[in-house]
């Protein structure tokens, strides 16, 4: 009962808007207040209260008040923190007042994608309704990734209302040795609506904009426009280089506060876009927030003259992580299952069409629908042969049936394949295939191939 009107008449003098009840001094016949807390078993209690969030045994913070002079003294240690896959740890806590300011300090080691950032540092100081903050990071291995952030806010109370205003200085932030500039801009925060000007993000004419306000007022709206992005940054943060993506992005995202309902809605397109080095034309992403079902509704599809080889609609459940999508297939290039089929197979080429539902868990989703194969060939690596086939496949939930399969071997000989492709969470695949053949090419191989 002695720490907390401690703590906020201390700050009362620092942010006098914000802390404005300036409680009774309690100290009468004792001036000075040590603290100790440290944490131990807590997570036995957060799953109930808190599900996703996890704090480690032994988290301690201490410190010193003095309430005569009016000083405070705070330092802790935190081994990690995290909340569902976000996590931070080695985070170390300090405080101090000077004079009348409060000077404070924070790092800690997180990861971002697949880089793995550490001393992140912010700090800054507290006075006077005012609020100075440095963010800090570095990280080199073969790349450099690197940033130095200042922001300069105030507290004011306007009709009973505390409302606080930041400027983000101008400012340079690396990004796998590409330089970024930041301008100088505005955010704006109260109760009732939160507001940013003049944010530009940019290197040469790649360009990142937020501009708008998000308020209870239907008319409100913020905007975040990209132009120009070239996609290959992100393959810094793709863990395999098969799946490296190509492609230029335009589009915005809007945000709204409607009454009681937020609500946002995007269009994306990547010109020129290929994956795993398939080229798929242009990629259009639209996605709008439903508040009835608490979901995404997203139409992604890619599109080469009048074509659309992939087109998939559905809802995506945030909250459970749970997606519910259709894929349509449209003769989209059968050399996106190249990633799949090069540990026995090359050449691949033809096309595909079908329906298949992707749903369930986020992280291991299921399917279900067929796939039929239009004039696909494909070279057997080992044997040296190429088959041309066709037929439907029925896919199913870790596992791909090929029912009846029709395959004519280079001379036009024609053979049956059935069998399966079974995988978990789409590695460690299992084939089990057999064919039906007379008259074959079954091996063609050189004396050339013969290691022996």
């Amino acid at each position: 009962n002695q720490l907390q009107p401690a703590i906020t008449k201390t700050l009362s003098k620092i942010l006098p808007t914000v802390f404005n009840d300036n409680p009774k001094n309690i100290f009468q016949n004792n001036e000075k207040v040590h603290f100790a807390i440290e944490i131990k078993n807590l997570n036995k209690l957060t799953p109930a209260f808190i599900p996703k969030f996890s704090i480690s045994n032994n988290s301690k913070l201490t410190g010193d008040f003095n309430l005569a002079k009016n000083t405070l003294n705070m330092s802790g240690d935190i081994p990690f923190i995290s909340y569902g896959t976000n996590k931070i740890s080695n985070l170390t806590i300090s405080a101090q007042t000077d004079q009348d300011k409060v000077l404070f300090n924070s790092e800690f080691d997180m990861p971002v994608f697949n880089v793995a950032f550490k001393d992140i540092s912010i700090s800054g100081e507290l006075h006077n309704d005012s609020i100075i903050t440095h963010y800090k990071w570095f990280k080199k291995d073969s790349l450099v990734y690197a940033g130095n952030i200042k922001t300069v806010g105030s507290f004011i109370k306007k009709n009973a209302q505390v409302q606080a205003s930041f400027t983000m200085l101008p400012s340079d932030v690396t990004i796998a040795d590409s330089v970024w500039s930041m301008s100088k801009s505005f955010i704006n925060m109260s109760s009732e609506a939160i507001a940013i000007s003049g944010f530009s993000f940019h290197n040469n004419s790649q360009i990142l904009n937020i501009d708008g306000i998000i308020s209870k007022n239907n008319s409100d709206s913020l905007l975040v426009n990209v132009s120009n992005f070239d996609t290959k940054y992100f393959n810094k943060f793709i863990k395999s280089k098969d799946y490296e993506i190509k492609g230029i992005l335009n589009g915005y995202i809007a945000l709204f506060q409607i009454p009681n309902n937020f609500h946002f809605q995007s269009k994306i397109t990547a010109s020129d876009f290929v994956i795993a080095n398939n080229e798929m034309g242009t990629l259009f992403l639209l996605s709008a927030w439903d508040n009835t079902k608490q979901a995404v509704d997203v139409d992604f599809y890619t599109q080469k003259g009048k074509i659309k080889p992939i087109n998939i609609t559905g809802v995506i459940y945030p909250e459970d992580e749970i997606l519910d999508l259709n894929a349509e297939i449209n003769n989209a290039n059968v050399n996106l299952l190249s990633l799949y089929t090069k540990i026995f197979a090359s050449d691949l080429k033809g096309y595909l069409n079908g329906q298949v539902r992707i749903f369930g868990k986020i992280n291991n989703p299921e399917m279900q629908g067929y796939v039929d194969l239009k004039k696909v060939s494909l070279v057997i690596d080992y044997l040296k042969t190429r088959y041309n086939l066709s037929g439907r496949c029925n896919v199913t939930n870790q596992k791909i049936d090929f029912n009846n399969i029709q395959v004519f071997d280079s001379e036009g000989n024609p053979g049956i394949v059935t069998g399966n492709l079974e995988f978990e969470k789409y590695k460690n695949f299992t084939y089990n295939i057999v064919v039906d053949f007379k008259n074959f090419m079954v091996l063609n191989t050189k004396a050339s191939d013969n290691n022996y």
